[in-house]
């Protein structure tokens, strides 16, 4: 027999989900303000639902599980669309100022990262070395989410964007690939 507090927790998991759902499709079929992309919208949502669910204590842990699990799918979607879109001529074209920018993008990245989990957080080397190689990978999905919207995906600037962004990410692959192996776990 299902007890009235487990009846309760999975109806008021349904209810949150549900309430997400109605959100993300009111947002896509509401009007918006030129230049005000769907996805700022998303993000403030998720935000605030963020916030505001475990500080109220509302909604059982399921539902905070459910909803951080599709938070999480939804990024991985979103940075999947990224490579989807992208055009293997165009980075042929691009390649060489993809990767002059790709070049810098991940040398800035890595030496902030390492300075910062060496010495501001005061990480061990091969902590800080793990924090290095993980901030080198480039978060795309946000602004390839407005540049579609606004049909400039397409442009050679957002192919640009979107080749640099899949060096970034190769990069990051390879080299946490051979950080592992030489750290022993």
């Amino acid at each position: 027999m299902i007890g009235s507090s487990s009846v309760h927790a999975t109806g008021l998991s349904l209810l949150l989900i549900g309430a997400a759902l109605l959100w993300i499709l009111a947002v896509r079929l509401a009007p918006r303000r030129p230049g005000m992309p769907a996805i700022v919208l998303h993000i403030a949502a998720g935000t605030a639902l963020a916030w505001l669910l475990p500080a109220s204590g509302a909604g059982p842990e399921r539902a905070r599980e459910l909803l951080a699990l599709l938070a999480e799918a939804g990024l991985v979607l979103l940075l999947f669309r990224a490579g989807l879109d992208a055009d293997l001529k165009q980075l042929r074209r691009q390649l060489p100022n993809a990767a002059g920018i790709w070049f810098w993008n991940v040398v800035a990245s890595a030496l902030l990262g390492w300075l910062t989990a060496r010495h501001l957080v005061g990480l061990d080397v091969v902590g800080a070395l793990f924090v290095t190689v993980a901030l080198t990978a480039t978060s795309v999905g946000v602004p390839v989410g407005i540049w579609s919207e606004a049909g400039r995906l397409d442009s050679r600037e957002g192919s640009l964007l979107l080749d640099v962004a899949e060096l970034d990410d190769l990069s990051t692959i390879v080299l946490m690939a051979l950080l592992v192996a030489a750290v022993p776990l």
